[in-house]
């Protein structure tokens, strides 16, 4: 059975960022500067040791925090790093649910950051659920079954149960996750049948839409989207609540490819309706108003966004580009040291910091900065030279 994409959001949007234990950094990687060595080791590592995995994709998105791919993967990889807490998080153990929060905060940041994330690995984790579960059941309903015979029994369930012809909304969510796009839409056509009444079908068209790049067909499915997820408010038969927000968040990015300006203002003012904490909604009002050159209307968007999440490093570092931009340095410089107070491995804030310390005209204030950079980059990092060349025209060594 199909875990709705939708109830891993909520799960999300409702999970505070908890501190964890940190891995070693010592793991299987040539740079432990490289949050993207990190990312190929956990991905490697993912079916075989999840746990293994988990560290390394731990130290991907210290490194690297804006990377929306690598905080998804990691929160897959942390609830398969034990079945036991997998079963039990499926079966909506509260228990589990609140020790697995901070795992869950990843998924809400990660689609903050990226609107049109792929969930490519929520099948593997549907899967590995799947296995976790029935394992279990066998063993304890047959506790001399052989290793094979738990095997085929667990490979026949999974078929059956996705097979097209008796689930096509899964058979299409199955294919949506290996790429098959084509066919995955023809799937969800057959399971949205002429009723429309599975919001989640035409999200997840809405999707496979935007990366094909036919916006008008993503938009439609947004709307679709959105009307049916009031139809079923109106009539009180939803299951869990939907964020709005969210669509039509997605709705304006959409919108913004196609540059329908006034339609995607639109479609943010809808979704700050909905909620009005929604602080991706105000980094992008933010930043089409920098577009424009209004520059008030875009600090007031910015300020409110890092007001409503003080705790996450993305709104900061976005609040501090669209301050340089504006050249409000002093304010860049302040959102890009919360960055780093923030998240300390991050290299990318010590750089910029260093060009807005010298737009202040502080000049030891960059150097430092800038060898901060130098002793966090990446090894063959492009920058590295024109970052030392910076440093010596300061008048550092």
């Amino acid at each position: 059975m199909r875990v709705s994409r939708w109830a891993l959001v909520l799960l999300a949007l409702a999970a505070p960022v908890a501190a964890q234990k940190q891995p070693s950094r010592k793991q299987a990687v040539s740079d432990s500067n490289d949050a993207r060595e990190y990312y190929r080791v956990g991905l490697f590592d993912l079916s075989k040791d999840p746990p293994k995995a988990a560290a390394s994709l731990y130290w991907a998105t210290r490194l690297q925090p804006t990377w929306a791919q690598a905080l998804y993967l990691r929160r897959i990889a942390e609830l398969r790093a034990d079945d036991y807490v997998l079963v039990r998080y499926f079966q909506g153990d509260k228990k589990v649910r609140k020790a697995m929060a901070a795992a869950d905060s990843l998924l809400y940041r990660a689609r903050m950051i990226e609107p049109f994330l792929l969930q490519e690995h929520d099948k593997d984790l549907l899967v590995a659920y799947i296995e976790a579960a029935l394992m279990r059941e066998i063993r304890v309903s047959n506790p001399s079954a052989s290793v094979g015979e738990v095997r085929y029994a667990v490979s026949s369930y999974i078929q059956d149960l996705t097979s097209s012809s008796r689930d096509p909304g899964l058979a299409g969510w199955l294919a949506f996750s290996d790429r098959r796009y084509p066919e995955a839409l023809n799937h969800y056509a057959r399971a949205i049948g002429k009723q429309h009444k599975n919001p989640d079908y035409h999200d997840d068209r809405a999707t496979i839409f935007f990366v094909l790049k036919q916006y008008d067909s993503a938009a439609a499915e947004l709307r679709h989207a959105v009307d049916e997820m009031k139809k079923e408010e109106k009539k009180e038969t939803a299951v869990i609540y939907r964020p709005k927000a969210l669509l039509q968040y997605r709705l304006a990015h959409v919108f913004l490819m196609t540059n329908r300006i006034d339609s995607a203002k639109a479609a943010l003012g809808r979704a700050l309706e909905e909620d009005l904490a929604f602080y991706p909604a105000h980094l992008t009002l933010a930043a089409m108003a920098v577009a424009t050159g209004d520059s008030a209307a875009a600090k007031g968007e910015m300020d409110l966004a890092v007001q409503l999440e003080p705790g996450d490093a993305y709104p900061f570092m976005r609040h501090a580009d669209l301050a340089a931009a504006l050249r409000d340095y002093e304010a860049a410089a302040v959102s890009y040291g919360k960055v780093i107070a923030l998240e300390p491995y991050y290299a990318d804030p010590h750089r910029l910091l260093g060009e807005v310390e010298e737009a202040r005209n502080r000049p030891a204030e960059a150097i430092e900065h800038y060898r901060r950079y130098l002793s966090m980059a990446v090894r063959g990092d492009r920058d590295l030279a024109a970052i030392r060349e910076r440093i010596r025209a300061l008048g550092g060594q």
